[in-house]
């Protein structure tokens, strides 16, 4: 199986998450590749059975928090026709609806959203495993 890790990171808590997941479904047997939202390749993302999208929490503490980064991964993703595609937020203190919001700007580009996870910045590790876990024993190839 083939996977791709496309994330927007803004401090870098982001960036260390998509490397940590991308890691662990190597780890797993999956061949991934990790890429940032500008830099995405996108014959890699065609090819990849599963694309995986990320970033962090913006906003305040208690409310108005969104997916930070959100014009980017529109502006750089390409329409992604169905690609079964789970999502991740990192965030310090509270995620809010983020994850909710990035599902739905990633349905927006025509993604098959299977699923997602919340990321504390704190737990990086243990949280990219699980993640990584979770992807794998949920993803269904379609019937094609």
């Amino acid at each position: 199986m083939k996977a791709v890790v496309i994330y927007e990171s803004r401090t870098g808590n982001t960036a260390r998450a998509a490397q940590l997941i991308g890691a662990e479904l190597e780890a797993r047997g999956c061949e991934t590749e990790v890429f940032p939202t500008r830099g995405v390749d996108l014959k890699t993302l065609a090819e990849a059975d599963i694309a995986i999208v990320g970033t962090w929490t913006d906003g305040a503490v208690l409310f108005g928090q969104r997916p930070g980064g959100g014009g980017n991964i529109a502006k750089y993703l390409p329409m992604m026709w169905d690609k079964p595609t789970y999502g991740f937020v990192t965030y310090a203190l509270r995620a809010g609806n983020v994850l909710r919001g990035l599902n739905t700007l990633l349905r927006s580009l025509g993604a098959d959203m299977r699923g997602g996870l919340e990321l504390h910045r704190k737990h990086l590790e243990t949280d990219a495993a699980d993640f990584a876990d979770a992807v794998l024993s949920a993803y269904q190839p379609a019937n094609r």
